[in-house]
Formats: structure tokens, C-alpha cells, sequence
């Protein structure tokens, strides 16, 4: 597994708040890589961003995504 940098663990969390959803990040390890995005979204105050293993490819994908998208998912909502 690569091992991310902090800033390279920033960068992605920045580049999940700044798009209109979120990101698929690709990871060897999912689960290890979502413990390190706790501690710098924590570190951050990105707490409107969370993390989710898609239901195809969670072996090898991680999304980081906003928890309004999220939501408006399980409502059935969309913004316009």
C-alpha cells in the first residue's frame, strides 16, 4: 500500500469539500485509509464531509463525500 502523507490525506479531504458531492479515492485498504481521514477531517473541522464504502468495489474504493449529498440520497432528494 502507498502510504499517504498528511498532506496528501488534506488534499483529499479539501478536494471532497470543493466538489459538488464528494470523490472516489482508489486504496488498497479502505478501512485503514478511512481511520487516518477521521483524525485530519477532525483536525480540519471538515465535519460536513463523511466517509462511505460503495456497495460495488468496496474492497478497493472509499468515497469522501458531503453529508448533505448523503442525505439527500436516502430522501430521495436532489438539489436544483
Amino acid at each position: 500500500m502507498n502510504q499517504m502523507s498528511t498532506p496528501d490525506l488534506t488534499h483529499l479531504l479539501f478536494r471532497a469539500n470543493e466538489a459538488e458531492i464528494g470523490i472516489a479515492v482508489i486504496t488498497s485498504d479502505p478501512v485503514r485509509l478511512r481511520a487516518k481521514l477521521y483524525a485530519e477531517r477532525k483536525r480540519h473541522g471538515l465535519t460536513n464531509l463523511t466517509f462511505v464504502q460503495p456497495p460495488v468495489g468496496s474492497e478497493s474504493r472509499l468515497w469522501i463525500i458531503k453529508k448533505t449529498a448523503k442525505k439527500e440520497a436516502k430522501n430521495g432528494t436532489t438539489q436544483d
